[in-house]
């Protein structure tokens, strides 16, 4: 028995062992990296995002409140701004207006009824006019349609007095009056008042 140990121990002694893997070394210069560590990190990223932003505790429905907050504020500073910047009103930039007095007789004379927007018989005021506009004035800067239709259509139209151009003054002082055709007197229905 001695002597096969011996043989045994001779021929194993030119061969290299394996070595063991519970028993393996850790290289010298580098560290293990246990998995308590990696657990560590973990813990305080998520810790790290729990936390609310510094300077409060808003969350994001509050934060979109206060942006939006801030956008309506900044947007009335600028119309407030562009409020004060706008130059004031005068005779150039007045907005037009117009106003067409209607007659019974020629040339403007008798008692009128005045107008500022469109009119036919189912206006109290218009019904003396319909089928019985002589004349007319108007007053102001804008154009006077008069039709023979009482829904005012396009292909009755009948004839129309305009007050436009650089010329003609903004003011509803500034008048002119005009007598309507003969023809066309007895066949109004309804009128209606533009801008130029």
């Amino acid at each position: 028995l001695k002597y096969r140990f011996e043989a045994r121990r001779r021929a194993g002694a030119g061969r290299a062992r394996r070595p063991r893997l519970g028993k393996m070394k850790q290289p010298r210069g580098t560290t293990a990296f246990p998995a308590a560590w990696v657990a560590l990190l973990f813990g305080v990223a998520a810790a790290s995002a729990a936390e609310p932003a510094p300077g409060g505790t808003h969350n994001h429905r509050q934060l979109r409140q206060h942006r939006s907050h801030r956008m309506l504020n900044a947007r009335a500073g600028s119309d407030a701004s562009a409020a004060v910047d706008a130059p004031p009103v005068n005779d150039d930039n007045m907005l037009a207006t117009q106003k067409a007095i209607l007659f019974n007789e020629i040339d403007c004379q008798g008692n009128g009824t005045a107008f500022t927007s469109s009119a036919n018989e189912f206006l109290p005021q218009f019904k003396p006019f319909v089928g019985n506009l002589w004349s007319v004035r108007m007053c102001g800067k804008g154009t006077f349609f008069f039709f023979s239709s009482p829904d005012m259509q396009t292909l009755s139209t009948l004839g129309h007095v305009t007050r436009c151009g650089k010329e003609v003054e903004k003011h509803i002082d500034h008048c002119q009056c005009v007598n309507l055709p003969e023809e066309t007197r007895v066949l109004v229905q309804s009128i209606s008042l533009q801008y130029c």
